[in-house]
């Protein structure tokens, strides 16, 4: 049999939000310091169709910034930069991505409601603000989305949903590629310029490549094609940094946790072998001394656990009803960006007593997109005070047991949802009822056994489990990749499945 299954996408995603560098403000070209502020090297920058872009159209000079909100001397980069807009007009084009740092998950939603301020025309506006104050927690980003009068309902739903953690992600892919590991680093018509530099530094750069511009057109390239061919034949590798850069680069990535969505995974763990999954998580169904217990990790978006949930795990439930307990954990995955949303809207609920009806509701009822709407609409339904349910879906607390239940699995080699361990004995992807059924009956004849002898009824799960063997944690790591080499194509996301 061929279980189904929906797999971590594990993508390359070690960027850090570092900061170099002092601020001064030069606003004369003759400041300019004697040596250039970047490498006559060129290195392979594209141009993506979603840039977030200022300037010309077809400009001589295309300068592409990786910066971060929370970084000051970033923020510093941009206001010479915005002056630099000004000076040459047309000529110059400014474009702007991100450079976050796992785990900061200010650092990180305020990239994402930018690109959300974007989705309703405000990019710019936020951009600035973000830079002016950067933001420490969700208020301080609604804050910022009201005094631009944007749809704070739908901004919301952006960041919960995970609509442009895809473009984030991708940015911090680029940069890593690049070689690019803290902020502000700048391509100047593909040459690095890294740290803070004051704006007569960048005037003498920026007029250089004015003019060896200048002589390419003349020449009879069209400014339209300028920077492709400007590019032709450059580095397809990761900057060179030396001295203070490669040492602040180094330490940076040295004091950073690995993210979770880029560790070195074992195998996992051996089909029908029993281990020692530690219980405790959320209840769905089952008394509290049920003597069978599966521990099941599970990713709302995921159509195979939708369909365990629905069919399996249901028969199970009306098979058992006194000597089995299904607890969840969660195993949001890269590919399902909505999912950790989900898993927090759950737990959530489950501070008001209402797990196992939020989560069923989430996703054994009508299918439809997973969204703070939706979160807001079952809440609702199920009589939850509104104000507390979002103050904890909002929660770090909650943010941070979805992590843990994530580590657990990843540690362990748990890759893939659904995944089960039932009393122990792992088995993963969605498994008919009769298949799943097989192993509890067999759960169920030692424990009558185990209770006939003495065995407390509410002990026999613990025991059973202890006597499985040592579950394969692992120390959450960095792949073996190390910064600025090319990312290895991902898997194929599992084709959605709609019955």
């Amino acid at each position: 049999m061929n279980p189904t299954i929906c797999r971590a996408g594990l993508a390359l995603l070690l960027g850090v939000g570092g900061c170099q560098g002092q601020a001064q403000r030069a606003d004369s070209h003759a400041t300019a310091s004697a040596a250039p502020i970047a490498p006559a090297t060129r290195y392979r920058v594209d141009l993506l169709p979603d840039d977030q872009a200022l300037g010309g159209e077809a400009p001589l000079v295309t300068v592409v910034l990786y910066s971060d909100y929370a970084c000051p001397p970033c923020a510093r980069t941009w206001a010479v930069l915005e002056n630099l807009l000004e000076d040459y007009g047309d000529d110059l084009r400014v474009v702007v991505r991100s450079l976050t740092a796992p785990g900061f998950k200010a650092g990180e939603e305020a990239v994402e409601a930018a690109l959300a301020a974007g989705a309703q025309g405000a990019f710019w506006p936020m951009h600035r603000r973000l830079f002016t104050a950067p933001p420490r927690e969700r208020r301080e980003i609604e804050a910022h989305a009201a005094a631009l009068n944007l749809d704070l309902d739908r901004l919301r739903e952006d960041l919960d949903t995970g609509a442009f953690t895809g473009p984030r992600l991708r940015q911090r892919r680029q940069a890593l590629e690049l070689g690019v590991a803290f902020g502000p680093v700048a391509f100047v018509n593909g040459r690095p310029v890294v740290g803070f530099h004051e704006e007569g530094e960048w005037h003498a750069l920026i007029d250089a490549e004015l003019a060896e511009a200048r002589r390419r057109v003349a020449a009879g390239t069209p400014r339209e094609g300028l920077y492709e061919a400007i590019l032709e034949g450059s580095e397809r590798a990761p900057i060179a940094l030396e001295g203070e850069a490669a040492a602040a680069r180094d330490a940076l990535l040295a004091k950073i946790p690995p993210s979770i969505d880029d560790l070195e995974l074992g195998p996992e763990p051996d089909e029908g072998r029993r281990y020692q999954v530690p219980l405790g998580g959320a209840v769905y169904y089952g008394p509290a001394d049920a003597p069978v217990v599966i521990v099941a990790f599970m990713d709302a978006a995921c159509p195979y656990c939708r369909r365990a949930l629905s069919t399996a795990l249901a028969d199970l439930e009306t098979r058992y009803p006194l000597e089995l307990r299904l607890e969840i954990r969660h195993l949001p995955l890269p590919i399902h960006p909505s999912a950790e949303g989900a898993a927090r809207a759950a737990i959530a609920a489950g501070r008001q007593g209402q797990f196992a009806a939020f989560y069923r509701a989430l996703l054994t009822g009508e299918k439809r997109p997973l969204s703070r709407t939706l979160f807001i609409e079952i809440a609702e339904g199920l009589g939850l005070d509104r104000a507390r349910f979002l103050a904890d879906l909002d929660d770090p607390e909650v943010a941070a047991e979805v992590r843990r239940d994530m580590e657990l699995a990843l540690g362990a080699g748990v890759q893939a949802t659904p995944s089960f361990f039932i009393n122990g004995r792992f088995y993963s992807g969605h498994r008919e009822a009769d298949v799943l059924a097989a192993v509890v009956d067999d759960e169920v004849r030692a424990a009558r056994e185990a209770i006939d002898g003495g065995a407390p009824r509410g002990d026999v799960a613990a025991a059973r489990i202890a006597a499985g063997d040592p579950l394969p944690t692992r120390s959450l790591r960095p792949k073996s990749p190390q910064p600025g080499e090319a990312e290895p194509a991902p898997p194929p996301s599992p084709a959605t499945d709609d019955d």
